[in-house]
């Protein structure tokens, strides 16, 4: 993280909307500032977010997320869901069905606002459906949440016992 920080890759190495968003929301969830004017080269001349921004379900399920990690005074990022919301919403009878359970999941609970074990549990079970999915990747991350998740029926165990 630190490396794509401090060498600016946000603002220099990609052009796409999902790229940006993706990576300015990870540095922003581990603490690093970024700005948020990275998203301006994805508005027109009129200061809108481009309409051909409207086709890329990916691409606004990005910024949507990326958006909810806003600072109080972020004009484009409250811009930025007021648009996501509206397009994404508008797509969910168009959409393949791999890609209504993400977008549906995400509008009722953004990233931001989900708790983390919740989020990983949702994932692995969207994860296997993409299209360059690593097999070994997703046994990994199984097997880590049912490790942790039985430890914690332990601890609840031992707690239930204690009380």
């Amino acid at each position: 993280m630190h490396h794509c920080y401090s060498n600016g890759v946000v603002d220099t190495e990609h052009d796409d909307l999902y790229t940006i968003a993706f990576w300015f929301r990870l540095l922003r969830q581990h603490g690093y500032y970024i700005s948020c004017d990275v998203f301006n080269k994805f508005k027109d001349e009129e200061g809108n977010f481009k309409a051909s921004l409207a086709i890329d379900v990916s691409g606004l399920l990005s910024l949507y997320e990326a958006a909810h990690l806003r600072i109080r005074g972020e004009e484009i990022l409250d811009e930025a869901i007021a648009f996501t919301t509206t397009h994404l919403e508008s797509m969910v009878s168009r959409i393949s069905p791999h890609l209504l359970e993400k977008v549906t999941f995400a509008l009722n609970r953004p990233i931001r606002k989900n708790l983390p074990r919740l989020e990983t549990r949702h994932y692995v079970s969207l994860y296997p459906k993409e299209d360059f999915h690593n097999a070994t990747l997703l046994k990994l991350a199984a097997l880590d949440f049912n490790v942790l998740q039985a430890l914690h029926q332990q601890e609840v165990s031992n707690i239930t016992r204690q009380a």
